[in-house]
């Protein structure tokens, strides 16, 4: 039989909200827990063998960053990725990386940029259609706010990875499979290696207005 979504990991110490919140994050990017489910915490906390106060905190802090949604007494459920959210949470992410590079190319170090290229390469070559091009994405704007030095902003993109990963499901950054997308990615890689971040967000903003986004 297949294990549950939110099956109790095999641990004896008392799981902590933490815990929960990336359990049951998980669950939701992965489409284990589907839109529009119901979450009860009293059915939650006897599957985890827990209180209902982690189970509370977790799904409290998931409706914060807009898995979850909760109306007091009458339910707590999945929220349902709409079109206008996948839409606004792309046009977020275009965003927010021409203003992160801004920030961080002309102040950080070369390893920290060194780190930043290999994150780009990875998610560049991670095949798309895959979970693992979306954490890839995800890993690389994680990297790119580390570099900012911007302790609020990398706690915010650290915090909102699993949203960002749900919403963003098949699709890509930079699309390298379309001959915009590599020349894109080609020439954002040499604007990363010679810090110049005004010609980063001059070739982010024309490849989004070229692929109509």
């Amino acid at each position: 039989m297949a294990d549950h979504p939110t099956s109790r990991p095999p641990r004896r110490r008392r799981m902590l909200g933490d815990e929960v919140f990336e359990l049951l994050g998980r669950a939701i990017r992965d489409g284990k827990l589907v839109p529009g489910q119901s979450l009860r915490d009293v059915e939650l906390a006897e599957r985890f063998g827990i209180s209902r106060t982690p189970v509370r905190e977790a799904l409290q802090r998931l409706e914060r960053i807009g898995l979850v949604e909760i109306s007091a007494n009458r339910f707590t459920r999945v929220t349902v990725p709409t079109e206008r959210l996948i839409a606004d949470t792309r046009a977020f992410i275009v965003g927010f990386t021409a203003e992160a590079l801004r920030a961080a190319l002309p102040t950080c170090s070369d390893e920290q940029l060194g780190i930043l290229v290999a994150a780009y390469d990875r998610m560049l070559a991670t095949p798309l259609g895959t979970g693992s091009h979306t954490e890839a994405s995800t890993a690389f704007f994680r990297t790119l706010s580390m570099a900012t030095g911007n302790i609020v902003l990398g706690r915010f993109i650290r915090e909102t990875s699993l949203t960002l990963e749900r919403n963003l499901q098949g699709w890509a950054f930079i699309d390298v499979a379309s001959d915009a997308g590599r020349r894109a990615g080609d020439a954002l890689r040499r604007a990363l290696l010679s810090r110049n971040a005004a010609r980063g967000d001059a070739i982010l903003r024309a490849y989004q207005r070229e692929r109509g986004e």
